[in-house]
């Protein structure tokens, strides 16, 4: 993932954004709850393509977790 998505997925290196950044990037660009989208279509590709690569981000790294305890809240 680029530095962006790592943000806006996971809220990975949020802390090094002011508030006022990240209030004018949802504004602009809303969530329309992405968490919620995100972690259906990851759990519907594992089920279905249980050898790509999010499968196995899923299952061994934990990836549907880090998107679930992202910072953002929606």
């Amino acid at each position: 993932m680029g530095s962006g998505a790592d943000v806006a997925v996971a809220g990975i290196r949020m802390f090094q954004l002011e508030q006022d950044q990240i209030d004018q990037v949802v504004e602009k660009y809303p969530r329309l709850d992405l968490k919620k989208h995100l972690k259906k279509d990851l759990q519907i590709e594992t089920q279905e393509r249980p050898c790509c690569r999010i499968a196995f981000m899923n299952k061994k790294l934990g990836f549907g977790n880090l998107i679930e305890n992202s910072l953002f809240d929606e």
